[in-house]
């Protein structure tokens, strides 16, 4: 029975390492590809479901600020949201599949 270890069960192989690095970037990738398109789908229904409040009358002087920041108002829109959380979404998950890429690339020797 052998108590002692060698120094070549310590060092991992760094290749090995370089390619479980690039599987959980892909991993992590996909799972924001899949959370982003479901919360974007969930924004843009609820946003489109919700009561059109500019025509209330009791609403009257509320409106005015609004008006007067017209990008305002295209961010409450559910659909600019959900674009916004897609491009986002497209944005990290690219950037996972980019260095994971970077990260196989590296382990092919």
């Amino acid at each position: 029975m052998n108590f002692f270890c060698s120094m070549d069960d310590k060092v991992s192989n760094p290749v090995s390492t370089a390619r479980q690095k690039a599987r959980k970037l892909r991993i992590t990738g996909s799972i924001f590809v899949l959370l982003g398109a479901v919360t974007a789908g969930a924004v843009y229904w609820n946003g489109a479901r919700s009561r059109d409040m500019s025509d209330d009358p009791s609403m009257a002087g509320y409106d005015r600020p609004a008006q007067r920041q017209r990008w305002w108002n295209d961010l409450q829109q559910p659909g600019t949201q959900a674009a916004i959380i897609v491009a986002l979404t497209a944005f990290v998950a690219g950037s996972c599949f980019y260095f994971a890429r970077l990260l196989d690339a590296d382990a092919d020797p």
